[in-house]
């Protein structure tokens, strides 16, 4: 495999991502444009980079039986950067995947350079790639959970962390027996968990019940590096562990987070440099708080029509009701996530003084206002037909 000169050391070098949530719908509206405009990014960075292979931490789909435009997109990636630019792909299955659907066909894609851990092996094999200095060993370790440690090899009462040590031992093995007498191991483990000391988004599903679910860095001590997913934040724990993050914004605490593919050099002596290239969505995440409503409209004639378009948390100061906000709003910003009123707590005697405005308003576009201002959501064409059915009956005298 060739590798990459930088100053006289030669460097293996590979992108490591993770949970890109492929169909994943964030306001009613699923992200294949841009999860597809992410990995388009992927690729023109492979391309800059002349990185020889992708590691993609689990949580390639966003559920188990993802929709087909998920499939199709990820499908299309794999034939871009394998079969038209003969790069290597190494992936696992996350806690969102359907193991069985991942490791489909894995055994005849490894001749091509496609290398797969949709479930736990008995016997595990590391995937070994080439350099100029000899060879780097690759642990695919598909999500752990002791149910599945035991399901395999019959180990029980084992919590989340020693489930995780017994598959690394067995994994660590496996690179033993491959390797020859006195070769100075350089080893990489592909991992989908939650390292205890990780920061967390929001958007992660629990692996357990009670925070149980958690491992120690230590466990992958005896690896040259380790790309993990599971947490959407990239971010470094301890020396030699990374988490990539996912590529995107999935959630309303992320909108602070600078969304990044990470560059990784392993050198002949087993040095690693870990270089973030950061990633611009077609739609960001922003949080726009300490603003009136007034302002909100105001800022929209600034606002480029993409700017626009951003998926938005918005926390509003106004202390008097404003009905309606959310539709206006969303004539201006159509892709509000949430609505919120940091002083409404104070805002109840303006509410009553402006009573005679609200009791102007028919019923049923009261209770509109009230919903969108409440949940951030319009009443469906079902929920507005109960709605006017329930309304008629108090007006008749039902009850």
């Amino acid at each position: 495999m060739p590798s990459i000169f930088v100053g006289e050391v030669i460097l293996m070098r590979f992108i490591h991502t993770a949970d890109l949530h492929l169909g994943k719908v964030l306001n009613g509206e699923r992200l294949t444009d841009l999860q597809s405009k992410v990995l388009d990014d992927l690729l023109a960075l492979v391309d800059e980079t002349e990185a020889e292979a992708v590691v993609i931490a689990g949580d390639i789909y966003d559920r188990s039986v993802p929709p087909e435009e998920a499939v199709e997109l990820f499908d299309s990636f794999v034939n871009r950067l394998v079969m038209e630019r003969g790069k290597k792909l190494l992936y696992i299955a996350g806690n969102h995947d359907s193991d069985a659907r991942i490791n489909y066909g894995a055994k005849i894609m490894s001749s091509g350079g496609v290398y797969i851990a949709g479930d736990l092996q008995r016997e595990p094999k590391p995937v070994v790639l080439n350099d100029e200095y000899g060879r780097i060993y690759f642990s695919l370790i598909p999500y752990v959970t002791p149910s599945r440690v035991r399901s395999i090899w019959g180990e029980e009462n084992l919590s989340f962390e020693e489930a995780m040590d017994f598959v690394v031992s067995k994994e660590i093995e496996s690179v033993t027996k491959k390797a020859a007498e006195g070769e100075s191991l350089r080893t990489v483990a592909i991992a989908h968990a939650f390292v205890t000391g990780g920061s967390i988004s929001g958007s992660e599903r629990e692996l357990s019940v009670g925070g149980s679910g958690e491992v120690k860095a230590e466990s992958f001590s005896d690896y040259t590096y380790t790309a993990l997913g599971h947490l959407h934040g990239p971010q470094r724990i301890g020396e030699k562990i990374w988490y990539s993050g996912s590529p995107l914004k999935y959630s309303l605490n992320e909108y602070a987070q600078k969304k990044a593919f990470l560059l990784v050099d392993i050198d002949g002596d087993g040095g690693v440099s870990v270089e973030k290239r950061y990633i611009k969505p077609l739609k960001d995440l922003r949080l726009l708080e300490k603003v009136t409503f007034k302002e909100v409209i105001d800022k929209a004639g600034n606002m480029t029509p993409s700017e626009r378009e951003d998926f938005l948390w918005l926390k509003l100061d106004d202390k008097e009701p404003v009905l309606g906000a959310m539709e206006r709003l969303r004539e201006h910003y159509p892709n509000i996530l949430s609505l919120e009123w940091v002083n409404r707590g104070t805002a109840g005697e303006d509410r009553v003084g402006d009573g005679r405005q609200l009791m102007s308003q028919s019923k049923e576009r009261l209770f509109e206002s009230f919903f969108e201002e409440v949940t951030g959501d319009k009443l469906s064409d079902d929920e507005r037909e109960v709605l006017r059915g329930e309304l008629g009956k108090a007006e008749g005298g039902i009850g």
